[in-house]
């Protein structure tokens, strides 16, 4: 059984600008104009006022999850079902 509804979540992350480099203040304010938008697919394992923690592997036996985030509610922008997701069988 799997652990929830499979999702696609639109989050927004941190970025670093060129590695940490020095900047003119120009390059600084173009950077600055257009967020970082990730897109996470997985199953929802756990919802708290804050986050949701997200499973993207899931193996039945034994009960176990891989690549585990947790991702800040604040930094969400959209939850999505996936669609695309099939039984094998």
């Amino acid at each position: 059984m799997l652990p929830a509804e499979h999702v696609v979540i639109e989050w927004w992350d941190t970025e670093d600008f060129k590695g940490g480099q020095w900047a003119s203040r120009d390059e600084i304010e173009e950077f600055g104009k257009k967020p970082c938008p990730i897109y996470s697919s997985g199953w929802i394992v756990k919802r708290t006022k804050d986050y949701i923690t997200l499973c993207s592997d899931f193996s039945p036996d034994p009960h176990t999850h891989g690549r585990v985030m947790k991702i800040p509610k604040k930094m969400v922008v959209s939850i999505g079902s996936d669609h695309r997701l099939r039984s094998s069988s």
